[in-house]
């Protein structure tokens, strides 16, 4: 069963390339994307974040993205500093959802 939070966060939106669909978890509603099909997953996240997870298409791994939004009116420094440790956590819970599967 996949994951309906990731540290905290409600996953709002899943994203799934391969089947182009876009699916809101809360209503279960599913409406179709016009990308092009890609082995990607993106999971939206209630603040404000997005993680993608997709195979390496050169290596036997799996390589997961994250964007992390810091709070509004927070300094740059603070704000960039703050954005990489948060995009590092959802990174290793990422990773450790995968390794139990």
């Amino acid at each position: 069963m996949p994951p309906t939070q990731i540290l905290g966060s409600k996953i709002l939106f899943v994203d799934d390339y391969l089947a182009s669909t876009k699916t809101e978890l809360k209503t279960e509603k599913t409406e179709l994307l016009s990308l092009p099909k890609s082995d990607v997953l993106v999971y939206w996240l209630s603040d404000g974040s997005k993680i993608a997870i997709r195979p390496s298409e050169t290596e036997p791994k799996v390589k997961v993205y994250a964007e992390v939004k810091s709070a509004e009116g927070s300094p740059v420094d603070l704000g960039v500093e703050h954005c990489s440790v948060i995009a590092d956590e959802y990174v290793r819970t990422i990773k450790g959802l995968l390794t139990q599967a």
